[in-house]
């Protein structure tokens, strides 16, 4: 799994998108068709399966942004609804998701999600040379 041996074919600000579909995130490996995140060469970074979802959403997303609700539809269609009741439970464990795949992607200080208040999210990778 030596990620400098891959051909990169999509380049973003510390994000690349590898030939076989992988991401390299900074220094993590995001495996897309498993859902698994990798620091080096054997060491898995533990997602479950929705904050695996919200990180595959981030890469494909432009500009590497999550519209909130947009997100929120996108993960539960089954239970997203006007219920303010029900809204705001999805809006809760969205928030819970984030806060968990920040904790996971922190394996490499230069990932962040930052807040859009009133937007969304955006992952990036901090400008290493600086």
């Amino acid at each position: 799994m030596n990620m400098n041996k891959e051909n990169v074919i999509y380049k973003f600000k510390g994000i690349r998108m590898l030939e076989t579909g992988d991401y390299q995130i900074g220094d993590l490996l995001f495996k897309i068709e498993r859902l698994c995140l990798y620091k080096g060469e054997k060491e898995i970074i533990d997602l479950n399966y929705q904050q695996a979802q919200i990180l595959k959403m981030f890469l494909e997303a432009e500009d590497h942004f999550l519209h909130k609700e947009k997100a929120i539809e996108r993960l539960w269609p089954h239970l997203y609804t006007n219920d303010d009741a029900i809204s705001s439970n999805l809006h809760n464990r969205f928030n819970m998701c984030i806060a968990r795949l920040r904790k996971a992607l922190s394996a490499d200080n230069d990932i962040e999600v930052l807040c859009r208040t009133k937007k969304g999210y955006q992952l990036i990778v901090k400008d290493q040379t600086t």
